[in-house]
């Protein structure tokens, strides 16, 4: 385990922007680095421990379904539904575009 974080290479780091969908500044590119880096030493650090016969966990806590019955509710109306909404056409909801469609 290195002692102090290697700084992750300014190429990678945008690539991870564009994949995330991040428009980052210089700054928070620099401080994405370092996050990152230090997270890869924190990871690194459980290679040191000694875990035989430690059963690996999904969670440190116990799940239960905690769902409630599905009870039909009254639906609303269109005009309800988009009533609150900054954008909207005739059809529903005018958000912009997410995905560009290129490369990923």
């Amino acid at each position: 385990m290195c002692a102090c974080p290697m700084p992750f290479e300014q190429n990678l780091i945008d690539r991870l922007a564009h994949l995330a969908r991040l428009d980052l500044t210089t700054s928070e590119a620099d401080s994405l680095g370092t996050d990152l880096a230090r997270i890869v030493v924190a990871v690194e650090a459980i290679h040191d421990l000694d875990l035989d016969g430690i059963e690996p966990l999904l969670s440190v806590v116990s799940h239960e379904n905690v769902l409630r019955n599905d009870v039909p509710l009254p639906a609303l109306s269109r005009d309800e539904a988009l009533g609150a909404a900054p954008l909207r056409n005739d059809d529903g909801f005018v958000v912009p575009q997410v995905l560009d469609g290129g490369d990923s």
